[in-house]
């Protein structure tokens, strides 16, 4: 049981980090915030589609996350605009993912956008 218990859990942080890679090789800001935001929300928010409070992820925490520590301000402001239409809120300086739909609609039009040119 232990053995199986310790592969589990070096599989799960072996697939947490390709994702980070794959992430980090995304050019777009706006991009890697969302993606970062989709599979966080996934991996804590379980069934749930809306409301999902990433606890313990303020925006400084989000902005290493993707990449981008000395951006932080960058990082709030495309939460801002995440914000302005309804897919994240923060609440007590917590990002909270209001709409999980949103949030892939939100990707697939960045990446219709980048492979558009747009």
């Amino acid at each position: 049981r232990i053995v199986k218990k310790i592969l589990k859990n070096m599989s799960a942080r072996l697939r947490d980090a390709n994702k980070q890679i794959e992430n980090l090789l995304i050019k777009d800001a706006n991009s890697r915030v969302a993606h970062t935001l989709l599979h966080l929300a996934h991996k804590h928010g379980g069934k749930s589609t809306s409301d999902i409070k990433l606890e313990g992820l303020t925006v400084e925490e989000l902005a290493k996350a993707v990449g981008m520590g000395n951006e932080s301000a960058k990082v709030a402001e495309i939460l801002n605009k995440m914000a302005q239409v309804r897919i994240t809120t923060l609440q007590d300086g917590v990002v909270v993912v209001s709409s999980l739909e949103n949030l892939e609609k939100f990707i697939r039009y960045l990446e219709m956008k980048e492979q558009f040119g747009l």
